[in-house]
């Protein structure tokens, strides 16, 4: 039995919809035939970096994205989230810092996931879109291979999307609209680092 400390990450939001019929379908389709919770995450993570293309679009509520079959790593992270907690795992998201080229040298947030398996939590990352697909194997180093670009891990998972981050990618120009609060780096956590 799972921790009440858990259960915020089990729980259906607005933007996490877990509790749609759509997704619950969907995550029960594509793991009819696994077993146990990690090989169910497996199945749901390869469905979100794989079949969900990787675009500039911003999809909300989790329902909608599985509808339009594409996002910002925000939308992929929030469909995986819904997916999972549609079969009891617990599901939160994590955040990175990047700067640099590819950001024209502005600071922005990467949005992945964290999932809590066998009495630890992972993070995830279901973005996909790059030569270098990120394995389910979690997250350690380099997201975005081949880039130039600095990279900072925030500390914490969060149970549901924070408001400031919502309210930013509801803007007409969300890229340019994250608040100094949700973009300083944790100093007191993880220096930036140079991508290798």
């Amino acid at each position: 039995m799972l921790s009440i400390a858990l259960q915020p990450y089990l729980r259906a939001t607005d933007a996490i919809n877990c509790n749609h019929p759509s997704l619950w379908l969907r995550a029960a389709r594509l793991t009819a035939n696994c077993s146990g919770s990690e090989e169910k995450t497996h199945a749901l993570f390869d469905f979100v970096r794989d079949e969900i293309r990787f675009s500039p679009v911003i999809a909300y509520p989790a329902s909608s994205v599985l509808d339009r079959r594409e996002g910002i790593c925000a939308a992929k992270a929030l469909l995986f989230a819904a997916l999972c907690r549609a079969l009891g795992v617990p599901a939160g998201f994590a955040f990175q810092g990047i700067r640099g080229a590819r950001t024209a040298g502005k600071l922005t947030l990467h949005c992945l996931c964290a999932v809590f398996l066998n009495d630890q939590w992972v993070r995830l990352d279901p973005r996909g879109g790059t030569h270098d697909v990120v394995p389910f194997n979690s997250v350690r180093g380099t997201l975005l291979p081949q880039q130039d670009f600095f990279m900072a891990h925030y500390p914490g998972i969060y149970d549901d999307l924070p408001e400031e981050f919502i309210h930013a990618l509801k803007q007409e120009n969300w890229q340019d609209a994250w608040p100094e609060s949700v973009l300083r780096p944790p100093s007191e956590y993880i220096a930036w680092q140079e991508s290798q």
